[in-house]
């Protein structure tokens, strides 16, 4: 008579299993045993098993639990399984059991970078080995691995990664004026031999600091202006470059009456400058009696000295000098327009038509 269950062979020790993420299709996970006291068909056995998420299976008249399916640590890391076991009675009889299945670790996930691109910025003048506020990641799926960063093929001397943290560190003086942007890549690698490791773009540009003077293109200016030169006559250009950024790389020109300039000392009356281009115009009609302390008379000639200074727009502004001689000549051969400017109208349609008149005088 059919009047035993069949009952399994296991351990307590045996209700969990391991099973390797990088196993092939087909292999047995573990084999289900089963005793029963009943004879014949009594005691033949038939498995079923619950919990597989079809990635595992149990083979009917065997009690093997094999893999269907590719498994993936990633995606499923365990399966709770229940197995029933049925004997071969009229009225069969049955056990049933539940045991864990865990699925061990294989690198064989890359590290995966948070960002494609990572940017930062730093000034031009921290020292060698100062961390930026600048740190790339990497994920790694995969279980207890530790991702190590590198720069890829030393893309950059100027910066380094720290290997564990991924801070991003200067290995080298920076200068803004010299390279103002600068892009690297760096590697991530959970330190398994694969193809191609994975890599991020690193962007860091450089704040400007005002450490540049402006530079006039020429430290001493001379020409004539003639007698009668009217106000607001542009006589002379001066320029001087600034090759900061932003307001530290802006520039504005004064004239003043001594190099450096000295308190109590007024500016020049006779001319003045245009702060933002460098134009220096007549601040009055010009004649060549002009008295000191403005004249220094050479051979009959007067000759006005100016001091002109260009500074920038930094909080710690810097300023460069550079002289300007101007040779006030009586010389009726130049000719002197009578205005400083003259405005006309004409019609549209008009085609050889007289539109103005403009007179100089020598």
């Amino acid at each position: 008579a059919n009047d035993h269950d069949p009952e399994f062979v296991l351990t307590s020790d045996e209700l969990t299993t391991k099973v390797s993420e990088n196993v092939t299709k087909g292999t047995i996970v573990r084999k289900v045993e089963t005793t029963d006291e009943d004879i014949g068909v009594n005691a033949l056995a038939t498995y079923t098993m619950s919990g597989g998420k079809g990635d595992l299976e149990i083979v009917l008249e065997t009690g093997d639990i094999v893999t269907i399916e590719t498994l993936d640590r990633e995606l499923t890391s365990f399966y709770e399984l229940t197995v029933v076991v049925k004997d071969g009675g009229l009225v069969p009889r049955s056990s049933e059991i539940s045991f864990t299945v865990f699925v061990t670790d294989e690198n064989d996930n890359p590290p995966e970078f948070t960002n494609s691109t990572f940017i930062g910025s730093i000034s031009e003048d921290v020292p060698i080995g100062t961390m930026l506020d600048l740190i790339v990641r990497a994920n790694d799926p995969d279980e207890g691995d530790t991702v190590r960063y590198s720069l890829t093929d030393n893309s950059d001397t100027y910066f380094d990664v720290d290997e564990v943290t991924g801070r991003i560190y200067t290995t080298r003086e920076l200068d803004r004026e010299e390279i103002a942007f600068h892009s690297f890549a760096v590697t991530a690698s959970d330190l398994a031999v694969r193809d191609e490791q994975p890599t991020t773009i690193v962007e860091v540009r450089i704040l400007d600091l005002n450490d540049n003077f402006p530079k006039f293109v020429q430290q001493e200016y001379e020409t004539n202006v003639p007698e009668g030169t009217f106000t607001n006559v542009g006589v002379l250009q001066v320029f001087a470059n600034d090759i900061d950024e932003g307001s530290n790389g802006m520039v504005s020109y004064s004239i003043s009456s001594f190099d450096p300039p000295e308190a109590g000392y007024p500016p020049n009356p006779l001319f003045k400058i245009n702060e933002e281009n460098g134009f220096i115009f007549s601040n009055v009609e010009i004649s060549t009696t002009q008295d000191d302390p403005w004249c220094q008379f050479e051979n009959g000639t007067c000759m006005v000295t100016l001091n002109v200074s260009a500074s920038d727009g930094g909080d710690e502004s810097r300023t460069s000098y550079a002289t300007v001689k101007l040779n006030l000549i009586d010389d009726g051969t130049i000719p002197i327009f009578k205005n400083s400017s003259y405005s006309f109208g004409v019609r549209e349609e008009s085609d050889g038509e007289l539109v103005g008149v403009v007179r100089a005088e020598a």
